[in-house]
């Protein structure tokens, strides 16, 4: 399957859009950013959700001119919707594959043509190597790594390069979700569909999860289909992002459970995520108080999910 698709790599590269969400950005590394990625794209879309230094923003975005297309959303429209506003602007300016990446993700240099490479009919979703800078060992490590590409099941947003018609194909982003898991639900139904995702181990992308700080406690993880035993992180998520991750991965075993063991590609167990946040984190009560609305309303997102996406 995976040879079948890296047999029918295009001949020539690909223009590529890449679509970039803000909300209060770190500005040093915003200019990072956008300093990387500019060359290796043909134009970026900024999408910002109502960020309070928003005028540093717009003096940073200025010089680019024309290169760069940005919208201004007066309040926090959440990640999903701003990532289907870049794919609205992709679709109509024509372009076919799309690149999503953080406001603190750092391209190495290539990285795109690397990822083109790999877009085919089949492929929805392309995915560069992701090195989370504040981890001691990458979490997104695979005993295939001395391979060129690889199958990749849980590919984050960030440094994803989408097939704009599949994502248009599928039903876009799920605006119910809001923040946390929108990628994980988007997966799901891309494996649904028969599409293919994969990983390009020679294409790195620098990234930021959070602000995470060891804890130094060996705690099981769920990773590439293995529980492995590996130190536990503090987020340094606030309690109400931390109720956005309650409530959506409720809602998402709720909807997608049981499809998800059968593709083998089981979710990470709401249980063991609630132990986390009440042993790990730092505001325990707040998380307690978060924990038990994020339960409460799970059940109204997977109707949500449901409905959007005609499931059953």
């Amino acid at each position: 399957m995976l040879k079948d698709c890296v047999s029918q790599m295009p001949d020539t590269a690909l223009p590529v859009i890449v679509g970039i969400t803000l909300y209060n950005p770190n500005i040093n590394r915003l200019y990072e950013n956008l300093s990387a990625i500019l060359p290796q794209c043909s134009e970026i879309v900024l999408v910002d959700n109502g960020s309070q230094n928003i005028n540093e923003v717009e003096n940073l975005v200025k010089p680019y001119g024309e290169n760069i297309v940005f919208v201004k959303n007066d309040d926090n429209c959440g990640v999903a919707h701003a990532l289907n506003q870049m794919v609205e602007i992709a679709t109509q300016k024509g372009y076919q594959e799309i690149l999503f990446l953080d406001q603190d993700s750092v391209s190495s240099a290539g990285m795109v043509d690397k990822l083109v490479k790999y877009c085919t009919e089949d492929v929805a979703i392309v995915a560069a190597k992701v090195i989370d800078r504040n981890r001691q060992y990458n979490n997104f490590d695979s005993v295939e790594d001395n391979l060129d590409v690889v199958e990749c099941l849980w590919p984050i947003t960030s440094g994803s390069l989408v097939n704009v018609h599949v994502c248009n194909e599928l039903g876009r982003f799920s605006e119910a979700l809001f923040i946390d898991f929108v990628d994980d639900e988007f997966s799901i139904r891309v494996h649904l569909g028969g599409y293919h995702m994969v990983q390009v181990n020679d294409a790195p992308l620098y990234h930021e999860i959070g602000k995470l700080k060891p804890v130094g406690i060996p705690f099981p993880h769920f990773e590439n289909g293995k529980i492995t035993m590996r130190r536990a992180y503090d987020s340094g998520h606030s309690s109400s992002r931390h109720y956005y991750q309650v409530r959506n991965l409720a809602a998402i075993r709720e909807v997608y459970g049981s499809v998800c063991n059968s593709l083998g590609m089981p979710l990470p167990s709401v249980i063991k995520f609630i132990l986390h946040l009440l042993i790990f984190e730092p505001n325990k009560f707040d998380n307690l108080q978060v924990v038990n609305r994020g339960l409460h309303d799970a059940p109204s997102i997977a109707n949500s999910l449901c409905e959007q996406y005609c499931y059953h």
